[in-house]
């Protein structure tokens, strides 16, 4: 779980909004959200400790069985997708009545932080390490 701890703390600190010196709220965000998220939660029985047979390190990877390397990168064998669940912020600018409409309006936002992370990512991270498996 420490590492969707990471991933939670680190989506919720970049799209949080800044204080400017009077105290307003500024709409910038290193991942250029215009709504905070509020919660990242685990939806994978394998980040709930409760999967039958979780995602095992691949040992090619440095994942299994070298404990002590400092440059693991993480991969499993086979496994499921891991998924999650990210809850943005409330705004009343949401369409409401139209599904499709909504279905955009996620889309854009989950296209919206891809692109942020990827920002983040080029111009170093901001003291964000970025290694791991996604180059």
């Amino acid at each position: 779980m420490d590492a969707f701890t990471s991933l939670s703390n680190f989506l919720r600190q970049k799209s949080s909004s800044a204080r400017n010196e009077n105290g307003e709220e500024v709409r910038t965000n290193p991942l250029g959200l215009p709504l905070s998220i509020d919660n990242v939660e685990p939806l994978s029985p394998c980040l709930r400790y409760c999967e039958i047979f979780p995602p095992v390190p691949h040992p090619l990877l440095l994942g299994g069985g070298n404990v002590g390397r400092q440059d693991k990168i993480s991969g499993v064998i086979a496994s499921n997708p891991i998924l999650i669940q990210i809850r943005f912020g409330l705004s009343s600018k949401w369409p409401v009545n139209d599904v499709e409409a909504m279905g955009a309006a996620k889309c854009a936002m989950l296209v919206q932080l891809a692109n942020g992370i990827q920002k983040m990512k080029q111009k170093g991270g901001g003291g964000v390490d970025f290694s791991g498996p996604i180059n």
